[in-house]
């Protein structure tokens, strides 16, 4: 910021301590379109939450949500809660030390204790596989507005249901990882098949071993020819990895190959029909991203 706008945030950060609210917010969100400062954000979310403008606070703290994790994280749940984005936030504290923490936790547990009680959606989600699948991935996003605990008991009944799709089973799945959940916990995969694993003893398919070695790969291949398709095939492979998860290690087992296919997929060409597993799994898939759609 110049000194002139550095002024004027000052002046807005005044006016919110004497509860000119309206005039503040129109400072910030007019030196927030003009510098990417980030002395902005923490008194722009202050003033949104102010003036009750829930969504957009929550819209600012998505967009930077490093620094708010980072610098500002009671500012961070005050946002989230308002919003009752709970799963979200044990999330966030799932990562996080707990002596670091302790304050955030003690305001997650009051929200959920006073949080109105979502019968509808509770309903709705403990009986996920009757809904079309469209519906399904709108209950499955609301339902992460839920306490944990209801969050949980559903998500259990959903992951070994044949009627809810694949791809949020997996996607169900994930959260329980990304909330250290501790428990064993079944699930059916996308070969319909009934697993059981632990959740927080799994990792996400981008820290799998078989991604970064076709990232180094992408790199040794791409990275000094052409970084554009090099990024074109890195979204691709991210994208196809995350439908096999948790399993991602034990089924790329040929890196070098499945590059060759994933390669094909990029240009709009059939897989190679040689027999192996990238075959296989990439076209089981590929049904399953297509049922997704229909």
């Amino acid at each position: 910021m110049n000194e002139q706008q550095q002024d004027r945030l000052k002046q807005a950060q005044s006016d919110l301590e004497v509860g000119q609210i309206a005039q503040a917010t129109a400072v910030l969100l007019d030196l927030y379109d003009e510098s990417d400062d980030d002395a902005i954000l923490a008194p722009l979310a202050q003033s949104l939450m102010r003036q009750h403008q829930i969504t957009a606070a929550n819209r600012l703290v998505d967009e930077h949500f490093s620094y708010f994790v980072r610098e500002e994280l009671p500012l961070l749940f005050e946002v989230l809660l308002a919003d009752h984005r709970f799963i979200e936030a044990h999330i966030i504290l799932a990562q996080l030390p707990l002596a670091v923490t302790d304050s955030e936790r003690f305001q997650l547990q009051q929200a959920e204790h006073s949080a109105p009680n979502n019968e509808g959606l509770v309903r709705q989600f403990n009986h996920l596989g009757a809904f079309s699948v469209v519906e399904q991935q709108q209950i499955s996003s609301q339902a992460e507005r839920l306490p944990k605990d209801q969050y949980v008991i559903a998500t259990r009944k959903n992951l070994v249901d044949a009627d809810v799709h694949p791809v949020w089973r997996l996607q169900l799945l994930n959260n329980l990882m990304r909330l250290r959940m501790s428990d064993n916990v079944s699930f059916l995969w996308i070969d319909n098949h009934e697993y059981s694993v632990v959740p927080e003893r799994l990792v996400d398919s981008t820290e799998s071993q078989a991604f970064h070695q076709l990232l180094d790969l992408l790199e040794k291949r791409y990275g000094h020819t052409d970084p554009i398709k090099q990024g074109q095939l890195q979204a691709l492979i991210q994208v196809e990895l995350q439908n096999l998860y948790p399993f991602v290690d034990d089924i790329v087992d040929n890196p070098e190959q499945w590059l060759v296919q994933f390669e094909r997929q990029a240009q709009g060409k059939k897989l190679e029909s040689d027999g192996a597993s990238a075959e296989k799994w990439l076209k089981t898939v590929d049904q399953l991203m297509t049922n997704l759609i229909d």
